[in-house]
């Protein structure tokens, strides 16, 4: 339980980073709009501003993909202990119990 936490944190905290990084970004490109004389520098720095936001989502999305991985794997390896335990439970159950 505690393993699943800890992925579900490192999900949430992946989300938290790319938003912290993609405003730090908007920002200085705001203050970089302030700057622009013409339509092209205008045009050159929104296609700069995309540019770096798809690349922030792409990044982004692999590190929630990493993240959502350990923790599918996590909660695969603790839904089979449960198994393991239950099946060792029931095949206790029926030695100590005659059949009818």
């Amino acid at each position: 339980m505690e393993a699943a936490r800890s992925s579900l944190w490192a999900i949430a905290w992946a989300m938290f980073d790319a938003t912290r990084a993609g405003l730090a970004k908007n920002v200085a490109y705001a203050g970089a709009l302030t700057d622009c004389r013409s339509v092209e520098e205008f045009a050159s720095l929104q296609a700069s501003a995309a540019q770096d936001a798809l690349v922030g989502a792409v990044e982004c999305a692999s590190h929630m993909a990493e993240a959502t991985g350990r923790f599918l794997d996590e909660a695969e390896a603790a839904i089979n202990e449960t198994d393991a335990g239950f099946g060792a439970g029931v095949a206790r159950r029926s030695m100590i119990s005659p059949a009818c």
